[in-house]
This record gives C-alpha cells, structure tokens and sequence, in this order.
C-alpha cells in the first residue's frame, strides 16, 4: 500500500490577519515609522522605510485602534525584501508581555475574527488552486503574491505550485497561505471567476510594481513629469492598500518635485493631517 502523500503544511502555526497598524520600530541607536501588512500572535509583515537584516533583534511598538493601546515587545527579523516597497518578516519573542493582545484583537473586530478563521492550517498537496475572489481596490500586491497568482492563472495544483518556490520556500508559502486566507485563491473551481476577471488588477498590480522598483533618475523623455506621475500612481496604490505613511512620502515627494500639480494637491488635501 502506498505511503499517503503530505499535505503542504502551513509555516506559520499561528494565523495571520491583514490588519494594517501604525509601528515605531527601534534598532540600536535609531527609531523610524513603520506599518503592519498582517499580524499574528507569534510575528507580523512590516512595510518599512528602513531595513534591518535577518538575525538582529528590533523594539516594536504597535498601535492598535481597536484595543485603543500600544502592544510592545521585542521581535527577530526572520527575513528582508528589499525591493520597494520594502519589507521586513518579524518574529516576536517571548518577552513580549501582552500575551492576550491577538485574542482581544480578535475579540474586538469581527472582519479580524473572520480572517482568521479562514487561514488553513494545510493544504492538500493534490489539491488544485484556482483564482478565487479579486481586491474591491486594486492594491499592489507584493512581488511573492504576485510570483503566485501568476502561476496559479487558469489553476495549478499545489503541489506543483510548491515544487517551484526553491530556496525562497518558507517566505512564499507565507504568502500563499495568506492569499488563499483572504479568499483570493481557492480550492473550489466553482467559485473562481477566471482570469478574465483578475486581468486588470493583475495588470495593474504588475504597472505598479514596475514603477515603484524604478530609481528616482529614471526620468523619461517629458523629465520631471513623468517621475511624477511614478509617485502619485505609487502613492495610490499605498492608499489603496491602506500604507498612508508612505503614501504620504510619495506625495511629498511629488509635490518637491511639481508644487502646482493639482492631482498631487488633490491627493494631499484627501489626507488631511496625515500628510
């Protein structure tokens, strides 16, 4: 009798939600403004101005609306992605001494609850991945959500899907755990509405991150304007994924670079304070 095959099991044993939390990071001598992509009881996703490399320890402070308090700890980098917008992979440690911060958070908000219920502890390795429900907002979905929707397309089994993240596997089974506990790949073929209706937010998933990873001289034929319209497309997107830091950075950026832009202004005056 054949030995049964593995399921594909999900590397974070704690769930992570897409809850998006203003953080003071301090390293060292130096503190910078950060913000959450997801959390968990165990680490989070920073997107961060600044990096810090796997192995150093960081101070964390989160606010979190919902608990209307700090939660503080000390976290470990598990691993860095420098391309923009970048990001840092934390694992707390266990002096972190708000031990029932998640339960409360959970507790607290209903959509928080209900993502986490979603995220699977594994996934059958036979099993086929399909497109599942798209973003209401185009959002700039990072480089390894982006590596797996463009392989699942028209649908892939997960064990194929997984045989291609190499070296890179534990970060890319992250994310892909986190897409199928949004609801954006699923396992039922029934409610995948294609590619068709993915195409355009893939598209301009894929313009965004082109253009974000551009240097600041990349300036094309039309000089200023075109960097630019680069940084208000950035900054739209940060917005659309609810990054207002640092689409406030982009802005100002902008806004240096053409200060009667209207379409910068506009976006600016949205801000309010928080530019």
């Amino acid at each position: 009798m054949p030995a049964p095959v593995p399921d594909v099991l999900n590397p974070r044993r704690a769930p992570r939600i897409p809850v998006r939390c203003a953080v003071v990071v301090r390293h060292r001598f130096s503190s910078w403004h950060a913000q959450t992509e997801d959390l968990g009881p165990r680490g989070l996703q920073l997107v961060t101005p600044r990096l810090v490399a796997p192995g150093r320890e960081v101070r964390l402070a989160l606010e979190v609306p919902e608990l209307s308090r700090r939660v503080q700890g000390t976290g470990v980098v598990v691993w860095t992605r420098a391309e923009s917008p970048s990001r840092l992979g934390v694992s707390f440690l266990p002096d972190l001494p708000d031990r029932r911060w998640f339960d409360a958070l959970v507790e607290a908000d209903p959509l928080a609850a209900s993502a986490a219920r979603r995220v699977p502890d594994k996934l059958p390795v036979r099993a086929k991945l399909y497109l599942g429900t798209p973003p209401s907002l185009v959002v700039d979905f990072n480089a390894d959500e982006l590596t797996i929707l463009r392989s699942v397309r028209g649908g892939v089994q997960v064990g194929e899907l997984v045989a291609t993240f190499g070296a890179d596997s534990t970060r890319l089974l992250g994310a892909l755990f986190s897409l199928v506990g949004r609801g954006q790949l699923t396992l039922d073929a029934a409610r995948s509405p294609g590619l068709g209706a993915w195409r355009a937010v893939l598209d301009r998933a894929e313009v965004t991150a082109a253009a974000d990873s551009l240097p600041r001289s990349h300036l094309g034929p039309t000089g200023g304007a075109t960097e630019v319209e680069r940084l208000l497309d950035a900054a739209r997107a940060h917005l659309a994924a609810g990054r207002i830091a640092l689409a406030a950075e982009k802005l100002q950026e902008a806004k240096a670079l053409a200060p009667d832009d209207e379409a910068v202004a506009e976006e600016l005056r949205k801000l309010g304070p928080f530019a």
